[in-house]
């Protein structure tokens, strides 16, 4: 309809998105991560610019390193306090906070990210719901993960 056009029912003004409607849309951006040899969904994130490997669990609350991650990372895991309890598959866990000056996944980059250091050996680090969650949505379909990020600059 072109401007000026005068509103001849109630569904013409519906077609036209509102000031508002505009200004909530941002861009969408999404990473697809394939399946790996084992049926899970590996990324790799760069924490503090170093890559790690992170196998992405949705029954995990925090995102876990493991140990041989954060030693990696530089992280003294012998100076550090395991004061927080976890009820995991294999029982109880304990792990000690640790924040991420810089934590990346794709395109999306987090600043001050918590994470928790796990004080008994695991074979992969955990990407849990504290990163899953601050995204605009996941999904896993068929054999592809694709993580959704709003882009709140777009």
């Amino acid at each position: 309809m072109p401007i000026g056009t005068p509103l001849r029912t109630p569904d013409d003004a519906c077609s036209w998105p509102s000031v508002a409607a505009i200004r909530l849309r941002r861009a969408s951006i999404s990473w697809p991560y394939p399946r790996d040899e084992s049926g899970a969904f590996v990324v790799v994130a760069r924490v503090n610019g170093q890559p790690v490997r992170f196998l992405v669990d949705t029954g995990a609350t925090d995102t876990v390193l493991t140990p041989d991650d954060a030693r990696r990372l530089g992280i003294d895991v012998d100076e550090m306090t395991f004061d927080r309890q976890a009820e995991t598959a294999n029982g109880p866990g304990f792990g000690a906070p640790w924040t991420a000056e810089r934590f990346e996944v794709g395109g999306i980059r987090l600043r001050d990210f918590p994470v928790t250091v796990n004080k008994t050996p695991m074979s992969a680090s955990l990407l849990g719901l504290s990163f899953l969650d601050r995204l605009e949505s996941f999904e896993a379909r068929r054999q592809t993960l694709t993580l959704r990020w709003r882009d709140e600059a777009g």
